[in-house]
C-alpha cells in the first residue's frame, strides 16, 4: 500500500512524501515462486523474505539433480540465476529457508522456484 505524508509547519511550509508500506502474516518465510534474471532491475533476484523472524539461519538453491547452486546464512542476499557465472536458461529450481521466530520456534520452509526469461 503507498500512503501520501504531508507535513506543515506553523509558518507554513509544507513537504509532501510517499510512503510504501508492505504487510506479510507471520512469522514465516516467503519466496517467490517464479523471478526474471534479465537485468531489468526488476525482480532480478531471488531473495528469501523473512517476516517476524529473529534469526535468520540460512536460504539455499538447489537443481533439479540436487546440487547446491546458491547458499546465504544473509537475508539480504539472494541468488542472481547464475551457476559458475553463467546464466541459467528457464528452468524450475528447489529452494529451501530456515530461520527461529521471534517466539523461539523453528520456521523452515522449502519451495520451488522457476526463472523466466
Amino acid at each position: 500500500m503507498t500512503y501520501t505524508l504531508t507535513a506543515t509547519t506553523a509558518s507554513g511550509c509544507m513537504g509532501q512524501d510517499k510512503i510504501n508500506i508492505k504487510v506479510y502474516k507471520g512469522p514465516d518465510i516467503y519466496v517467490p515462486a517464479a523471478f526474471t534474471p534479465n537485468g531489468d532491475g526488476h525482480n532480478d533476484i531471488l531473495r528469501a523474505v523473512p517476516a517476524g523472524i529473529q534469526n535468520f539461519q540460512y536460504f539455499a538453491v538447489y537443481s533439479r539433480w540436487g546440487k547446491r547452486i546458491f547458499y546465504t546464512i544473509n537475508a539480504s542476499a539472494g541468488w542472481d540465476g547464475k551457476i559458475d557465472g553463467l546464466p541459467q536458461s528457464d528452468d524450475t529450481y528447489i529452494w529451501m529457508a530456515q530461520g527461529i521466530d521471534y517466539r523461539g520456534s523453528i520456521i523452515k520452509r522449502q519451495g520451488t522456484v522457476v526463472i523466466l526469461r
